[in-house]
């Protein structure tokens, strides 16, 4: 630990990622922009190509998820500069309920999700032993996106807040994508089979499409009250 800690300090840079939490987490995003837009315009392409809309589908969600990540990316570049107006709480709050409101967006194509699956005509499907593989990484992304945003709740910084729960909507598409991917790999083709992977896939697209609801809600709620807050201060 305290040879990481040389090796920070040598750069300020380093130095910052190292010791500064937000900045290190806003840093990080920017990949996360990047290979949201690689994803995007890749299932755009096969979407059209193949002419399949569970790649359209795909590529609108990670559109979404790349319009929300440059808006927060956007809000923190304003942040760290202060080119903002009208005071850095009620500007960042702002940014939190316009993604929060982008939120219930996500919920119409989740809703879009289920229906196709629900009709057979999507799902994921992985060659070989890679399924373990991104078995594995799903695993951790979520375990990672539930453990980031009990973080994020108590730090009350509504930038971090922003960042986590669109992090969680990203991990809820990969829980989706790797359910459709197993069940397709290890049930078999007879008609009860395919049933119950109507039924499970179904299930957890509603399931997802409901969480992701919650959390544009509560998003939503929660910059409603900081604001008023904020606006009842400055009457005072």
């Amino acid at each position: 630990m305290k040879r990481i800690n040389e090796i920070a300090e040598k750069r300020p840079i380093t130095k910052r990622l190292y010791e500064d939490y937000v900045f290190r987490t806003v840093f990080i995003t920017y990949f996360s922009f990047a290979i949201n837009i690689i994803y995007a315009a890749g299932y755009a392409v096969m979407g059209i190509r193949q002419h399949s809309p569970w790649h359209g589908t795909l590529a609108a969600y990670y559109i979404f998820l790349s319009i929300t990540r440059f808006i927060i990316l956007r809000a923190s570049f304003k942040d760290f500069r202060g080119t903002y107006k009208h005071g850095k709480n009620r500007f960042l709050w702002r940014e939190y309920l316009i993604v929060g409101n982008l939120l219930f967006f996500a919920t119409v194509i989740f809703s879009g999700f289920m229906i196709i699956l629900l009709h057979d005509e999507g799902g994921a499907s992985y060659a070989g032993y890679f399924i373990y593989v991104m078995c594995i990484y799903t695993f951790y992304k979520g375990i990672n996106a539930v453990r980031n945003l009990l973080k994020a709740r108590k730090m009350h910084d509504p930038l971090i807040g922003m960042i986590r729960r669109i992090g969680q909507a990203d991990a809820l598409l990969s829980i989706l994508s790797l359910q459709t991917a197993m069940l397709a790999s290890f049930s078999g083709t007879d008609t009860e089979s395919l049933a119950f992977i109507h039924l499970m896939n179904g299930i957890t697209a509603g399931a997802v499409c409901l969480i992701i609801l919650y959390l544009g809600v509560s998003m939503t709620i929660r910059a409603i009250h900081e604001l008023s807050g904020l606006k009842k201060a400055k009457q005072l």
